[in-house]
């Protein structure tokens, strides 16, 4: 009976695995999935962001966008930003080289909301949240997910891995949320073939 047990296991583990692996993300820029930007912090209202180090040796962008905060160029890929007045609690750089896109997150404010890895089961990792998410905000590397990857459900976030992740040896996720309160939360979470393991790297700010 055990054994019949254990070969019914062995046949359903791998049909559990892949029933919640989403379609593959657009490839825009394959190169861009070998990077692990970390989310950017203002410690002021204005701020220089400096990219130089970030981004591969010999890549120069041509612009950096996002709607949540002004920006002006120094110039070798350093920028300035302005939080504007209204108030910015989180927002996407778009960072655009060669005709080609990479996201990197920008927080207006340190982040003071806890953000803990609670499980992962069946391609999904959950993440306990202290306060209800008005907005969330997860990459791959440093490429958004889209809204279908996300999920909230009873003080969890649910972040399903995408299927490049599990042919790459090391990658991360990065989660970034604005609370109902106004506050805001950040995590990284690192990622061996895909699987957050045990001695994964994790950083909550």
């Amino acid at each position: 009976m055990q054994a019949k047990a254990f070969i019914l296991l062995c046949i359903l583990t791998p049909l559990l695995w892949g029933c919640n692996i989403k379609a593959p993300l657009s490839d825009e820029w394959p190169e861009a999935n070998m990077l692990q930007i970390p989310a950017l912090v203002m410690s002021h209202s204005s701020d220089t962001l400096y990219l130089t180090n970030s981004l591969p040796e010999g890549v120069i962008t041509d612009s950096v966008t996002t709607t949540g905060a002004k920006l002006a160029s120094l110039g070798n890929n350093n920028y300035v930003a302005h939080s504007p007045q209204s108030g910015c609690r989180f927002t996407i750089l778009t960072v655009w080289a060669q005709g080609k896109t990479i996201s990197v997150p920008l927080l207006c404010e340190s982040p003071t909301v806890p953000l803990r890895p609670n499980s992962f089961l069946n391609n999904v990792l959950f993440v306990a949240v202290t306060q209800r998410p008005k907005k969330i905000a997860a990459l791959w590397q440093n490429r958004v997910l889209p809204d279908d990857f996300v999920e909230y459900k009873e003080n969890k976030i649910l972040v399903f891995i995408p299927k490049e992740a599990k042919a790459m040896h090391q990658s991360s996720i990065q989660i970034v949320i604005e609370s109902e309160k106004g506050e805001t939360g950040l995590l990284q979470v690192a990622l061996e073939w895909g699987v957050p393991t045990p001695n994964a790297k994790t950083n909550n700010r």
